[in-house]
């Protein structure tokens, strides 16, 4: 990234946040975590990655006339790259300081919630959002440093792999609304259980003085939030209670009741999963003091474009690609709303990562939902492809529709399964980002099976 902030920022203000040491008041011109994009002026902040390390650049950087944060060596030495770079987005953020900062977690739906809140916030303040789903530490600073001065809200996307990495980024953010989508079982491996990961979900609070954090009374591992804004679907008392009246391919009619208003949003969202992002995001906007008629006409604007963005098609075959990275959580969502969506469709499910001993557990449950949802034909590809197989199996999928590869040095071999069993159906394709599954529409793409 390199970003050149609206408010200027000079060196010695940024050694005060992040060093002990003293630096000369020069103004930054921009600030960068990559070598190559820096210029004069430029601060380049060196980060280490899992397949690189930021310090290797220093020299790099400094031949362009950049200065450097660093943990060894530099203008100014930090003990964390990392937490340099979070201290001052957080500066930043408290310069900008938009009136509202709505943060979203939960296990799958964080980027759906997040563009629909957006698409509901922006319709009445000027709003900034997070970025597609950049939500690690390195994202969350990137959309706060690129916050417009004229921006009044700014909702942003949190993601984590393991516990305290979320208190981490909400103590940067300082959000007023925070939201869960959900407790599910992604990233289970690092956490142990969902219970545990609820609690690291609820990390989300720390940086809150005050303020609601939305979600689903009904998922009940949140009972510890500390001042719960409860949405639901089946309870009267909930802050917010909402009624599906009526439900189709089309669209949906739904009944939306809060402790002071009562109001009605014809949506073209039909699946459950959409329906309930939208709903999330209606309560975040309720929560920020938008009144219904602020709220009804953008929420009712937004449809499924948001999905189309996944659709896609390589020669004749038709993809929905949300292949950027997996948990069961988001196969199963992806396989409702297909089951709900298409008429005919298949999925090309990919290794789930970070599972831990549950591992072959959640990959025969992605495959019991396979044929549940009653996809067509099943691809499955990486170490666990067998296990998805049995969980297939044991709901009944034919097994002349299931293709198996268990060898993820060759994707050529699925790219030739699905070449030679396609039969004009749209296909999933869903896997943990390091399986790197995209390999294979690269190979349908150039034929090369």
């Amino acid at each position: 990234m390199r970003i050149k902030t609206e408010i200027p920022l000079t060196l010695s203000l940024i050694s005060n946040l992040v060093s002990n040491t003293s630096a000369p008041q020069i103004e930054i011109n921009a600030i960068t975590t990559n070598s190559r994009l820096c210029e004069k002026n430029d601060l380049f902040i060196a980060l280490k990655g899992e397949k690189y390390d930021g310090a290797d650049f220093i020299n790099d950087a400094k031949r362009k006339g950049a200065y450097i944060i660093s943990e060894r060596g530099g203008d100014l030495t930090v003990k964390n790259s990392y937490s340099a770079l979070l201290k001052i987005a957080e500066y930043y953020k408290t310069t900008v300081s938009p009136e509202h900062t709505i943060a979203i977690t939960g296990s799958c739906g964080k980027t759906t919630v997040k563009d629909f809140t957006h698409k509901i916030l922006s319709h009445s303040i000027p709003t900034h959002k997070t970025r597609e789903n950049y939500n690690n530490s390195v994202g969350l600073a990137h959309t706060i440093l690129s916050t417009p001065a004229s921006a009044r809200a700014i909702t942003c996307e949190l993601g984590m792999n393991h516990a305290g990495e979320i208190r981490e980024l909400s103590r940067a953010l300082h959000p007023d609304v925070s939201v869960i989508t959900n407790i599910g079982t992604a990233h289970i491996g690092n956490l142990g259980s969902r219970e545990a990961i609820a609690d690291a979900k609820l990390e989300i609070e720390e940086g809150m003085s005050g303020g609601k954090t939305v979600f689903f009374k009904e998922e009940t591992l949140l009972k510890k939030a500390k001042n719960p804004y409860f949405v639901s679907l089946s309870d009267k008392s909930a802050d917010m209670y909402a009624r599906v009246i009526s439900r189709t391919k089309e669209n949906s009619r739904i009944i939306i009741k809060t402790k002071y208003d009562e109001f009605e949003i014809i949506s073209p969202l039909s699946s459950e999963h959409t329906i309930n992002s939208l709903l999330l995001s209606v309560a975040a906007a309720t929560v920020i003091g938008l009144s219904p008629a602020e709220i009804i006409k953008p929420a009712s604007e937004i449809d499924n474009n948001i999905l189309r963005q996944k659709y896609m098609s390589i020669g004749h075959i038709k993809i929905y690609d949300d292949s950027y990275n997996s948990s069961p959580d988001a196969v199963i969502t992806d396989l409702r709303m297909l089951n709900e969506r298409e008429e005919c469709f298949s999925a090309l499910i990919g290794d789930m990562l970070e599972l831990g001993d549950k591992s072959e557990e959640l990959h025969e449950l992605v495959g019991r939902e396979c044929a549940k949802n009653k996809a067509v034909k099943l691809y499955a590809f990486g170490e666990f492809a067998k296990s998805i197989e049995k969980g297939a199996l044991s709901e009944g999928m034919d097994k002349k529709n299931i293709f198996i590869n268990t060898d993820l040095s060759h994707p050529e071999i699925t790219a030739f399964q699905i070449k030679e069993s396609y039969d004009n159906e749209r296909i999933l394709i869903k896997a943990s980002h390091s399986v790197n599954i995209s390999r294979i529409t690269r190979i349908l793409e150039k034929g090369g099976y």
